[in-house]
């Protein structure tokens, strides 16, 4: 820069959103909640879904696909959504049930645990991607909320609706916090810079360390991602609650209402 000139940041532009939440106020629901989950790429570490509800009318300028932002930009908003939203709520899955499940069921329980968690129970819930909830999910979640739960599935859904991204945002921030608590008990993976990321050379360490290969590992690295099929009956209007890639966005409905929890 010379002398004499100013130096002129450029904020960058809002993302805009499409009003998904509108949409389903407009359509007589009361409590919307954005879910969305992070973790379902690495081959470390457990799945985090985040459920969030934000209040009708609700923006925020920097809000947009976690993926999208910096570690400081996603660190600095997850506690202005935190304290802004009607509420909020994280779930988690384990590597252990994720090896039980798979990654994908395992991604849709861990949205289950966070809204499950949720102190203002939704009536409503846009998931990002293609895949509803099955009612077997909710059951071994134990969740049971006695009503009806509305799901509308929205590919990219992180990147075109509001609450969502929140979640995405809220979600990421928390995993990222466990990773680096795993980095700290194991060094030599290096999960403070890569989180257990598939494209990186996480399994390599397992042949330099192998006195530390039993226990580690078996709490922090999945040891498969088959599928393994789980019941999807029991949606309200009688269809597979479970979504395909010929559906991205979709209204589905699940009732809640009755049937035994899985333990």
């Amino acid at each position: 820069m010379k002398d004499g000139q100013l130096s002129l940041e450029v904020a960058p532009a809002a993302v805009k959103f499409r009003s998904y939440e509108e949409e389903s106020y407009f359509r007589g629901f009361k409590t919307i909640a954005g879910v969305d989950e992070v973790g379902r790429g690495p081959l470390a570490g457990p799945v985090i879904a985040a459920a969030v509800i934000l209040p009708r009318g609700y923006s925020h300028p920097e809000i947009k696909d976690s993926k999208l932002l910096t570690v400081k930009q996603r660190e600095k908003l997850a506690p202005v959504i935190q304290e802004n939203a009607a509420a909020w709520a994280l779930g988690m899955v384990e590597v252990e049930e994720i090896d039980c499940l798979n990654i994908l069921q395992a991604s849709l329980l861990a949205m289950v645990k966070a809204l499950a968690g949720l102190k203002s129970g939704a009536d409503c819930i846009l998931i990002d991607g293609n895949q509803s909830i099955p009612l077997a999910l909710f059951r071994l979640g134990k969740f049971l909320s006695g009503r009806t739960l509305y799901q509308k599935t929205i590919v990219k859904g992180d990147q075109s609706c509001l609450s969502i991204a929140a979640a995405s945002i809220v979600a990421k921030v928390a995993r990222d916090k466990i990773m680096m608590e795993w980095d700290k008990q194991y060094p030599e993976y290096g999960f403070a810079a890569h989180k257990g990321a598939e494209e990186t050379n996480f399994a390599r360490p397992l042949n330099v360390y192998p006195a530390r290969v039993e226990s580690s590992t078996r709490a922090v690295s999945r040891t498969t991602r088959s599928p393994t099929k789980l019941g999807t009956t029991g949606s309200a209007n009688g269809s597979s609650a479970a979504g395909t890639a010929s559906q991205p966005s979709t209204w589905r409905s699940v009732s809640t209402r009755t049937g035994s929890m899985a333990r």
